[in-house]
Protein backbone atom coordinates (compact mmCIF):
# COMPACT_ATOMS: atom_id res chain seq x y z
CA UNK A 1 0.00 0.00 0.00
CA UNK A 2 2.83 2.43 0.75
CA UNK A 3 4.17 1.76 -2.74
CA UNK A 4 0.83 2.82 -4.32
CA UNK A 5 0.72 6.01 -2.27
CA UNK A 6 4.29 6.81 -3.27
CA UNK A 7 3.55 6.19 -6.97
CA UNK A 8 0.36 8.25 -6.73
CA UNK A 9 2.25 11.10 -5.03
CA UNK A 10 4.91 11.04 -7.76
CA UNK A 11 2.28 11.14 -10.50
CA UNK A 12 0.41 13.97 -8.83
CA UNK A 13 3.65 15.88 -8.38
CA UNK A 14 4.64 15.37 -12.03
CA UNK A 15 1.19 16.45 -13.23
CA UNK A 16 1.33 19.56 -11.02
CA UNK A 17 4.80 20.44 -12.30
CA UNK A 18 3.66 19.99 -15.89
CA UNK A 19 0.59 22.13 -15.23
CA UNK A 20 2.67 24.92 -13.67
CA UNK A 21 5.13 24.86 -16.60
CA UNK A 22 2.27 24.97 -19.08
CA UNK A 23 0.72 27.87 -17.21
CA UNK A 24 4.03 29.76 -17.25
CA UNK A 25 4.31 29.27 -21.02
CA UNK A 26 0.72 30.38 -21.60
CA UNK A 27 1.20 33.50 -19.49
CA UNK A 28 4.47 34.20 -21.34
CA UNK A 29 2.67 33.95 -24.68
CA UNK A 30 -0.07 36.27 -23.47
CA UNK A 31 2.60 38.67 -22.17
CA UNK A 32 4.39 38.56 -25.55
CA UNK A 33 1.12 39.57 -27.21
CA UNK A 34 0.70 42.32 -24.61
CA UNK A 35 4.24 43.51 -25.36
CA UNK A 36 3.56 43.65 -29.09
CA UNK A 37 0.48 45.79 -28.46
CA UNK A 38 1.64 48.09 -25.66
CA UNK A 39 5.42 48.58 -25.57
CA UNK A 40 6.57 52.05 -26.61
CA UNK A 41 8.88 51.19 -29.53
CA UNK A 42 8.84 48.45 -32.13
CA UNK A 43 12.37 47.40 -31.19
CA UNK A 44 11.34 46.90 -27.58
CA UNK A 45 8.23 45.00 -28.64
CA UNK A 46 10.28 42.56 -30.72
CA UNK A 47 12.87 42.16 -27.97
CA UNK A 48 10.30 41.52 -25.25
CA UNK A 49 8.23 39.24 -27.47
CA UNK A 50 11.24 37.17 -28.50
CA UNK A 51 12.53 36.97 -24.96
CA UNK A 52 9.16 35.98 -23.54
CA UNK A 53 8.72 33.19 -26.09
CA UNK A 54 12.26 31.78 -25.90
CA UNK A 55 13.08 32.34 -22.22
CA UNK A 56 9.74 32.53 -20.41
CA UNK A 57 11.10 31.54 -16.99
CA UNK A 58 13.47 34.52 -16.89
CA UNK A 59 11.76 37.09 -19.09
CA UNK A 60 8.26 36.79 -17.62
CA UNK A 61 9.19 38.25 -14.25
CA UNK A 62 11.47 40.85 -15.83
CA UNK A 63 8.75 41.96 -18.24
CA UNK A 64 6.13 42.52 -15.56
CA UNK A 65 8.62 44.33 -13.32
CA UNK A 66 10.48 46.54 -15.80
CA UNK A 67 8.28 46.92 -18.89
CA UNK A 68 5.13 48.24 -17.32
CA UNK A 69 3.57 51.22 -18.99
CA UNK A 70 5.24 53.94 -16.98
CA UNK A 71 4.90 56.49 -19.74
CA UNK A 72 1.16 56.78 -20.15
CA UNK A 73 0.31 58.71 -23.27
CA UNK A 74 3.79 58.33 -24.78
CA UNK A 75 2.54 57.07 -28.13
CA UNK A 76 -0.21 59.65 -28.26
CA UNK A 77 2.18 62.50 -27.47
CA UNK A 78 4.62 61.26 -30.09
CA UNK A 79 1.84 61.00 -32.66
CA UNK A 80 0.62 64.52 -31.81
CA UNK A 81 4.11 65.97 -32.25
CA UNK A 82 4.38 64.22 -35.61
CA UNK A 83 1.02 65.60 -36.73
CA UNK A 84 2.00 69.11 -35.60
CA UNK A 85 5.22 68.78 -37.59
CA UNK A 86 3.29 67.66 -40.67
CA UNK A 87 0.97 70.66 -40.32
CA UNK A 88 3.95 73.01 -40.08
CA UNK A 89 5.59 71.47 -43.14
CA UNK A 90 2.33 71.75 -45.09
CA UNK A 91 1.99 75.39 -44.05
CA UNK A 92 5.54 76.18 -45.15
CA UNK A 93 4.99 74.42 -48.48
CA UNK A 94 1.77 76.36 -49.09
CA UNK A 95 3.49 79.64 -48.29
CA UNK A 96 6.48 78.87 -50.52
CA UNK A 97 4.31 77.77 -53.45
CA UNK A 98 2.11 80.87 -53.26
CA UNK A 99 2.96 83.75 -55.61
CA UNK A 100 4.88 86.53 -53.91
CA UNK A 101 2.08 89.02 -54.64
CA UNK A 102 -0.49 86.82 -52.85
CA UNK A 103 1.54 85.86 -49.83
CA UNK A 104 0.39 86.74 -46.36
CA UNK A 105 3.88 87.94 -45.46
CA UNK A 106 5.94 90.73 -47.01
CA UNK A 107 9.12 88.72 -46.55
CA UNK A 108 10.95 87.93 -49.77
CA UNK A 109 13.44 85.13 -49.18
CA UNK A 110 12.30 81.56 -48.53
CA UNK A 111 14.25 81.48 -45.26
CA UNK A 112 12.46 84.57 -43.98
CA UNK A 113 9.11 83.09 -45.01
CA UNK A 114 9.83 79.81 -43.21
CA UNK A 115 10.87 81.70 -40.10
CA UNK A 116 7.70 83.77 -40.27
CA UNK A 117 5.41 80.77 -40.76
CA UNK A 118 7.02 78.84 -37.92
CA UNK A 119 7.13 81.90 -35.64
CA UNK A 120 10.84 81.49 -35.04
CA UNK A 121 13.71 83.90 -35.47
CA UNK A 122 16.00 83.39 -38.44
Amino acid sequence: MDYLVEVFDQRVASVLIAAVLLLIHLVAMASAYHALQNVRTSQAAVAWGGGLITLPYVALLLYWVFARRRFEGYREALREVGEQHQRSVASVRRELLTNSSQRTTALQTPLEQVADVLDTPI
